[in-house]
């Protein structure tokens, strides 16, 4: 028993809190990103967050191609407690939430199917969609630090983001039925719905003052 006890402890050692003020960067389901930690006590920290990336391209999921561009942003503050005073930590926080997505087509030849109707796509005109959730999200989750020398860690957080219900438009420039038009709405915010609570995952260098 007193080995295994030796073993738990040294562990605890090397992964112990960050006890000083610190910066890091890091990769996470928000994009690219960094933070910069201030320590209250041994159990408790504040991190003032910002991440974010854009990507867009070309698809075609029919015959109109479109024109695609995501949008991840989160700049927020997040309250650490470490339970034990080691490197575990259960986290919870406010972001500014500016995740959104939106489509806009770029023309074509021939037909395509809006809300179970076929179209001749010179009659449709432009197609856009934008979806965009709540500007303010929460965050609950856990995360563990481990010790890499006196100044470097590497941090790692897993949790949810609670950017709510989000709003859907879906619009056509030219003649579509207004029924078809709600039904493609409908199925946009059927898969837009699936993301009201966003899987929020990070993983970053951090260098302590």
């Amino acid at each position: 028993m007193n080995s295994y006890a030796g073993i738990a402890a040294g562990l605890i050692l090397f992964s112990g809190s960050v006890v000083a003020d610190g910066i890091s960067v890091g990769l996470g389901s928000l994009g690219v990103g960094g933070q910069y930690v201030h320590t209250i006590s041994d159990s408790l920290d504040v991190r003032l967050a910002v991440s974010g990336y854009n990507y867009d391209r070309d698809v075609k999921p029919d015959s109109l191609k479109y024109k695609a561009e995501l949008e991840l942003m989160g700049a927020g503050a997040v309250l650490d407690y470490r339970p034990w005073q080691s490197g575990f930590r259960v986290s919870a926080g406010v972001y500014h939430n500016g995740n959104n997505f939106s489509a806009k087509s770029k023309g074509g030849t021939g037909t395509v199917k809006i809300g179970g109707t076929t179209y001749n796509l010179n009659n449709v005109g432009t197609l856009k969609a934008q979806v965009d959730y709540k500007s303010v999200a929460t965050y609950v989750g856990m995360g563990y630090d481990w010790r890499l020398g006196d100044s470097w860690s590497m941090t790692a957080d897993a949790g949810a983001y609670f950017q709510g219900n989000p709003s859907v438009k879906f619009k056509a420039s030219g003649a579509v039925a207004a029924a078809d038009l709600e039904k493609e709405k409908k199925e946009l915010k059927d898969w837009a719905d699936k993301l009201k609570v966003y899987p929020l995952l990070q993983l970053n260098l951090m260098y302590s003052f």
